[in-house]
Order: structure tokens, then sequence, then C-alpha cells
């Protein structure tokens, strides 16, 4: 009889057992709230500066321009060139009295001028004398701005000056990159407002020959887009909390059978418990 209730009690006791593993194992231990954002509960936030005013600027009067210095530049239309007119020439002097005409794609040897030109344009020589070196220098002009864009020489002093109509060299010039550097904005309509300056020195009458025309048609040049490298999401691992055991799989099943498991070896130990009081 005491050998039977012993049994018994050792049933229930493992029946006891096993459900608490099994509670504790299906509800692992979870971090007391608050723990982790305890640290940032106490910290008070930091007061933003309070900008000072700003001080009103000071105006300051523009000077008018004194006696003898330079004057602005004039105002000009953007409805057309504005060009002296050309000196009268004659083969007979022996120097020659240049000139000068732009010249626009297709390219000839026609002394007639262009003034609206593409970024890629040709500066042609007509009737200078022997021995003559031209220089020239173009330059960003009102009302598009005004800097210096290029600059640069050519010979045009190969042979005696015969006329108007004499072609003595030219110079082919891009205008195109130096313009796009400005960072001039162009005339909706024109383009940019260029003037070009030439000296001749040894040429016959002025040795200076300026001009003002309209650049257009220029474009950024195109480079290819370049494709960027995938991106890499790093991958991140969770640890596993202490006091808990991980499982792998499916986890209902195990606990399961464990539960079933100890409800048989429960009913087993009850029935030989009375199998062993019924015998005695």
């Amino acid at each position: 009889m005491r050998s039977s209730r012993v049994l018994a009690v050792v049933a229930v006791l493992a029946m006891v057992f096993g459900l608490s593993a099994v509670g504790a194992l299906a509800d692992p231990p979870s971090e007391p709230p608050g723990h982790a954002y305890g640290h940032h509960h106490g910290a008070s936030p930091t007061p933003s500066p309070t900008a000072a005013p700003a001080p009103s600027p000071t105006v300051t009067a523009t000077p008018l321009p004194a006696p003898g210095a330079e004057a602005p530049a004039p105002t000009v239309s953007p409805e057309g060139p504005s060009d002296s007119p050309e000196p009268s020439t004659t083969p007979d002097d022996p120097r020659g009295s240049g000139i000068v005409k732009l010249d626009r794609e297709p390219w000839d040897n026609l002394p007639n001028n262009e003034p609206h030109v593409g970024c890629t344009f040709e500066l042609d020589f007509y009737n200078y004398g022997e021995g003559i070196t031209a220089t020239y220098v173009f330059e960003l002009w009102p009302p598009t701005g005004r800097q210096e864009l290029e600059s640069g020489s050519v010979d045009v002093g190969e042979d005696p000056s015969g006329g108007g109509t004499d072609f003595d060299g030219s110079a082919r010039v891009d205008l195109g990159p130096a313009l796009l550097a400005s960072g001039a904005e162009p005339h909706q309509h024109n383009g940019w407002h260029v003037k070009v300056t030439v000296n001749a020195p040894g040429s016959s009458g002025s040795e200076q020959k300026q001009k003002v025309f309209w650049v257009r048609e220029c474009a950024a040049p195109t480079t290819s887009p370049t494709t960027p490298p995938p991106t890499v999401h790093p991958t991140t691992v969770r640890p596993t909390p202490p006091g808990s055991i991980a499982f792998t799989g499916s986890e209902p099943m195990p606990l399961a059978v464990l539960m079933l498991v100890l409800l048989v070896l429960g009913t087993v130990a009850l029935r030989l418990s009375a199998r062993v009081d019924a015998s005695r």
C-alpha cells in the first residue's frame, strides 16, 4: 500500500515537473520593460541657442566717375550687331589697308561678313601687305557679359596687298567651351554677344580693327552615363538572449510530443499503483 502511494506521488511530480519545463521552454523570460530605454528618460533636452539679430546693412553711395575715367560700355540692342564700316582700299597701297570678315559654315574665301555665326567659325583677313602678323582677342560683350574668352595670332603677310578680294589667311575659332565655361546667359534669340579686336602692326590705315557679332548654337558636350555599383545590404544576425533555448525547425511538434509522453507515463504509473493495491 505504501509503495503504490509512493509511485503515484512520483508520477504526479513527474507530470508537474514536465508541464513546468514545457511552459518555461514555450515562454522564455522577457526583458523588463523600460530597461532598453531607461538611460534616455532622464536626459534633459539641450536648449537651442538664440540667434543674435543680424546687423542692418550699411548703404554706401556710389561715387560718380571722375573726369577722364573710362565710360561704361554702351547698351547694345539685341536686334543685330554693331560694326564700323571697312576703310576703302586700293591695290596701289603697298602696305595694304587690312579687312577682317567673319565666316560661318560652309567656309569660303569671299569678302562678305556674316555677323551671326555658330560656335565654330572663321576669322578671314584680306588685303594685308607683306610681313604682317595679326593678333586677335575675343571678349564677351554686353548685354550678355564682359570678359575675355580666347586669343591667338595668324600670319597674313605672305604676299603684297591686292585689294579688297585679296585673301591673306584665316583663323578657325571654337568659342563653345569658353562661352559655356563663362556662365553667361545667352540671349534667347541671338545667343552670346561677342567682340573681336584685331591688331596688325605695319598695316596701312588703322592697325586695329574691331567687330561685334552674335554666337549661338553652342551645346554642352555629351557624356555617357555611368552605372552605379550595386548596393550590398549587410546581413544582421541577432544574438540569442541569455537564459533561453533556441529552437530550429518547427517548434510546436516537440512540445506536443513531450506533453503526450508525460501524460502516458502518469497514466501508466496510476494504473500500476491501482493494481498493486488490488493484489494486496
